[in-house]
């Protein structure tokens, strides 16, 4: 048949009789390779973890970075009411003395005796109203 043609037939097996390579291996042959197979996998899970323990660090630097950003923040906004409370208070202290300066009990005595003809009372000077409804 030719080599083109529509039908292919598979290739006869002739290799039935062969004789067949096998590597045996000893014990401690395959201890080596099992060694070497373990110390593979101890490398990648030292990798993995360093890897893991190092995003660890940096988030939790990131995180303290941002506290340390907001207690400043904090303490900021705090110094500014704690200046304000301050002011304020100085500014009603600084009122209240002006206004007790200026309401003097005995000039407001002097004032009503003299320029108003008041006086002290007593009985001579007690006049007593009875309003009936």
């Amino acid at each position: 048949m030719a080599k083109n043609s529509a039908l292919r037939i598979k290739p006869i097996n002739n290799n039935k009789k062969r004789k067949r390579l096998r590597i045996r291996t000893t014990k401690e042959d395959r201890l080596k390779e099992r060694a070497q197979v373990l110390r593979v996998k101890d490398r990648r899970f030292r990798r993995n973890l360093s890897i893991l323990t190092l995003l660890s660090f940096v988030i939790m630097g990131a995180f303290l970075i941002n506290a340390k950003k907001q207690l400043n923040e904090t303490k900021l906004e705090y110094n500014k009411l704690d200046s304000q409370y301050i002011s304020y208070e100085l500014s009603r202290d600084r009122l209240k003395t002006k206004l007790e300066k200026t309401i003097d009990i005995k000039e407001i005595q002097r004032y009503a005796m003299e320029e108003l003809g008041m006086i002290y009372e007593n009985d001579d000077n007690t006049v007593y109203v009875n309003v009936n409804r």
